[in-house]
């Protein structure tokens, strides 16, 4: 009898579980969540994300503050000036662009910055004049954030703003030795190897779903702190006669191109489920 009665028991459970299933399945709020779930999706994929590369033209420009700056310490009587300027440079790397919404996205990646500095030295009356140029090699790492203007079905304007953190590998030094052992050394000392950056861009581009995106535009780059320390030493053999120096923050303005690939979309039915399963 109680072997009846658990059997009726398991035969009960397993009927108001066959139920609650079958009125899970045609529930009509069931189908409303899925509809809601489908459409959460089907808006997502309304802000894809993209991957590209660029290049930017580093021009200097008073317009983000110093340029270039001439110094000058007496020896003997005499001065010792040194005129330093910055010289154009390039950059480039990998962009990764990951929309929010419709007119907002965000953009990170990595940039490899190649900069050149223009320094001259001289000592009066010495007859000793140096011409030397410092190059020097940092990536970025930037994190902006993009407001868009749709300006017709293909065209938009963007801006952007935000910031980058900076990895200087190493400093610079050049020797210059003229008769005798008079040299001059101009060395690009690092103040610290990590910096960061703050920017701001400006930008059209014109939006494709066959062959990608191309973007031009331009932007402002501030560095918060120096990039280095710009010593200049006058020697004699390994005697120091006298130097100057003077930090560097090394702003600049960019022209960039840029270009993000299409996103490509799978065709056919898609294999989801694991080998074992």
């Amino acid at each position: 009898m109680k072997k009846e009665k658990s059997y009726i028991v398991v035969f009960v459970l397993m009927c108001l579980f066959s139920v609650s299933s079958f009125h899970a399945q045609t529930n009509p709020k069931s189908t409303k969540n899925n509809k809601k779930t489908t459409k959460k999706k089907s808006e997502e994929s309304k802000y894809p994300s993209y991957f590209g590369f660029h290049v930017r033209s580093i021009i200097p420009s008073t317009f983000t503050g110093e340029q270039s700056h001439t110094i000058s310490t007496d020896y003997l009587g005499k001065p010792f000036t040194t005129t330093f300027a910055q010289k154009y440079g390039y950059s480039f790397g990998g962009t990764i662009r990951v929309g929010v919404t419709k007119l907002i996205a965000f953009e990170t990646g990595i940039n490899y910055n190649q900069r050149h500095f223009s320094i001259n030295s001289s000592y009066a009356d010495s007859g000793f004049i140096e011409q030397n140029t410092l190059t020097f090699v940092n990536y970025e790492i930037p994190l902006n954030a993009l407001v868009y203007i749709q300006l017709s079905d293909k065209i938009f304007a963007n801006v952007a703003m935000g910031g980058m953190l900076v990895f200087s590998p190493t400093e610079v030094k050049k020797i210059q030795y003229f008769t005798g052992k008079n040299n001059f050394v101009h060395t690009g000392e690092l103040i610290h190897q990590l910096n960061a950056n703050v920017n701001a861009s400006i930008g059209f581009e014109y939006r494709t779903e066959e062959k990608g995106v191309f973007y031009f535009g331009g932007s402002a780059v501030v560095p918060l702190m120096p990039i280095f320390n710009q010593y200049n030493y006058y020697r004699y053999s390994q005697s120091l006669l006298t130097f100057n120096n003077h930090l560097v923050k090394g702003s600049y303005v960019t022209l960039d191109l840029k270009y993000f690939l299409p996103n490509v979309k799978n065709k056919g039915t898609q294999f989801t489920k694991g080998p074992i399963e």
